[in-house]
């Protein structure tokens, strides 16, 4: 990309960020996340510092909402880049606020950001930050519906995507919520979570994966994931395998 494009395209972009309409706000933190593949060193160091890893976060939410658009489309198109040693912390420690705010959206974007970070590391062997992991899986005990779906939709993706299994302390600590899911009496989020353990237990082709589980949790909530397999996934296995949703919302089609 020639150097007065990516000027242009960066000043437009960051400039949109806290634009007060929807569509074009994520459209510009799409398009700035797309940027950060093909910034070069200095440029995303300066749009990391001033527009997706600001020290101080902004209050005003329509920066916040560009601004996890923005991070979340940069970890799924330039994860190494935006993870990289000295900047890993800083970009979990946004996605957990990211999680904890009262603006759903956010909280969303927070939920896929994780699935991205999760998708680069644990190919690479890496260890996951273990507050990460725990809260993207207590969002499925979040007061929104959305939020919950977008755990259960998240974890789809990100296991039809991994190209190798998921550490069995990931497993541990997602699946009892996602049983949880089940028992929900929101249609959707129930059926969501449904599809997830069907997906994330592999169980369309094997029970391989849920019966290492099953050895590996405690009583308690080995007997909870039993019961869930028998009474409710089962009935799902009989069903057809629903077309797969398109995770990144901010995609034209």
């Amino acid at each position: 990309m020639y150097h007065c494009d990516k000027i242009f395209h960066l000043s437009t972009t960051t400039s949109l960020l806290d634009c007060i309409n929807d569509s074009v706000r994520n459209a510009a933190a799409s398009c700035l996340g797309t940027l950060c593949k093909w910034l070069s060193n200095e440029e995303l160091e300066n749009v990391a510092k001033d527009h997706l890893l600001e020290d101080e976060p902004t209050s005003y939410w329509n920066r916040r909402h560009g601004q996890s658009v923005a991070l979340r489309i940069a970890l799924k198109e330039a994860p190494e880049r935006m993870l990289k040693p000295e900047w890993e912390e800083k970009v979990v420690k946004h996605i957990l606020a990211q999680l904890a705010t009262d603006r759903i959206p956010v909280v969303c974007s927070g939920v896929k950001s994780c699935a991205y970070v999760f998708l680069y590391k644990i190919p690479k062997d890496d260890q996951l930050p273990q507050n990460l992991v725990s809260s993207f899986a207590r969002c499925m005990n979040h007061a929104n519906n959305e939020v919950k779906q977008t755990v259960a939709n998240s974890s789809i993706y990100l296991t039809k995507n991994l190209p190798c299994p998921f550490p069995m302390s990931f497993l541990k600590t997602l699946v009892p919520l996602l049983v949880m899911g089940t028992k929900e009496k929101n249609t959707a989020v129930r059926s969501n979570s449904e599809q997830a353990l069907v997906t994330v237990l592999k169980l369309r082709s094997d029970e391989e994966c849920a019966q290492q589980l099953v050895a590996a949790l405690d009583r308690g909530a080995k007997e909870v994931l039993q019961e869930c397999i028998s009474k409710t996934l089962k009935k799902v296995l009989a069903q057809p395998e629903p077309k797969e949703e398109q995770f990144d919302d901010t995609l034209l089609t």
